[in-house]
C-alpha cells in the first residue's frame, strides 16, 4: 500500500453529516472514501499505510488514534459509516440455517479464528448471512468514535456487486477481488451461488490454476465462463492475458455503475472497488 490522498474541491470537512464514510482496514493500513449523499458522488479517497505491517494483537487503539489525529474530521458525525476489516476469516451461512449463538462455532469449521478477534455477522441478502472475525481492540476503538457504524466483511460488498453482475450475465460468472495477499472468489451460474471463498494469492499462475479448478469442480466450462477482476492486482496485464487462455471473457471491472465519481477518483474505481462497493451494504 502506498500513501496517497485525493479530495475533490467540493469536499467540506464541516459538512460530514451529509456524507457517507466507508473505511477498510488491514494489517497494512487504512483506506477510506467519502460519498456526498446529496449527489450520490464519491469525492474523497485516502490510502494511509502503516510504517510496518502489523501482527495480530498489535496496538489497534494507537493506530485508530493516529489516523484520527491525521484526519481529525474522521471523528465528526457522518450520515452513514461503513467499516470492514480485510481478512480471510469469513464464511457464508444460508439464512434458514443460521443461529446467531452458533456463529463462532460455524466460522471455526472453515477458518482459524485469531485469539483476540471477536465474531460478527451481517446479512448480505434475504438468503445469506456472512460470519466473520475482526480484531476486538480495533472495532472497540472505532465504535467509541462512531457507535452507529455498520460493520461488514469485505465479502459483503464483493458479493453484492457480484449479484448485480449476474443479473446481466447469461453465462457462468466468476468474480475475483484481489486483496493484499489473497483473492476473494465467487462463482455463480443461472443466478445460483456455487462457490464463495478465498485463496492466498502467491502468484498469477497459482491463482489461474485455482480458478480453473473451481470451475471444473462445479462443472462450469471455462470457455463459457465470464470473469470479472477488480481490486489491487499485481501484474494486472499479465493476469488478464493468462486468464484469457482459459476463460471466455475476462473483464477488469470497476466499482458499481450506480455510483458517480469525482474526476480525481475515476482511475481508482477498479483498484478500490471493494471499498467503494461497501456503499451497497447499507
Amino acid at each position: 500500500m502506498q500513501k496517497f490522498e485525493l479530495f475533490d474541491e467540493t469536499f467540506d470537512s464541516f459538512r460530514t453529516e451529509t456524507y457517507e464514510l466507508s473505511i477498510q482496514v488491514s494489517l497494512n493500513g487504512f483506506s477510506f472514501c467519502v460519498k456526498d449523499l446529496t449527489r450520490n458522488h464519491f469525492i474523497a479517497l485516502v490510502d494511509s499505510p502503516f510504517e510496518h505491517a502489523l501482527l495480530n494483537g498489535d496496538d489497534w487503539i494507537g493506530r485508530v488514534t493516529e489516523i484520527v489525529d491525521a484526519y481529525n474530521w474522521l471523528s465528526k458525525p457522518f450520515k452513514k459509516t461503513i467499516f470492514s476489516y480485510s481478512s480471510q476469516h469469513f464464511t457464508l451461512i444460508p439464512q434458514n440455517f443460521f443461529e446467531p449463538e452458533r456463529a463462532k462455532q460455524l466460522l471455526s469449521l472453515v477458518s482459524p479464528i485469531p485469539t483476540l478477534d471477536e465474531i460478527r455477522f451481517k446479512p448480505i441478502t434475504n438468503d445469506v448471512v456472512s460470519v466473520f472475525s475482526i480484531p476486538s481492540a480495533l472495532i472497540t476503538a472505532w465504535l467509541k468514535l462512531h457507535g452507529e457504524t455498520i460493520i461488514v466483511s469485505c465479502i459483503n460488498s464483493t458479493l453484492k456487486h457480484h449479484i448485480q453482475s449476474w443479473q446481466k450475465s447469461k453465462s457462468p460468472l466468476l468474480s475475483v477481488a484481489c486483496m493484499e495477499g489473497y483473492a476473494m472468489i465467487i462463482l455463480s451460474k443461472n443466478e445460483k451461488l456455487l462457490h464463495c471463498g478465498s485463496n492466498v494469492h502467491k502468484n498469477n499462475e497459482d491463482l489461474a490454476y485455482h480458478l480453473v479448478s473451481i470451475c471444473n469442480q462445479f462443472d462450469c466450462k471455462t470457455l463459457s465462463t465470464h470473469v470479472e477482476l477488480f481490486g489491487k492486482i499485481d501484474k494486472e496485464e499479465e493476469l488478464s492475458t493468462l486468464l484469457q487462455r482459459f476463460f471466455k471473457n475476462v473483464e477488469n471491472t470497476p466499482a458499481s455503475s450506480q455510483f458517480h465519481f469525482s474526476y480525481l477518483l475515476t482511475d481508482y474505481k477498479k483498484s478500490h472497488a471493494t471499498l467503494f462497493n461497501q456503499s451497497l451494504c447499507v
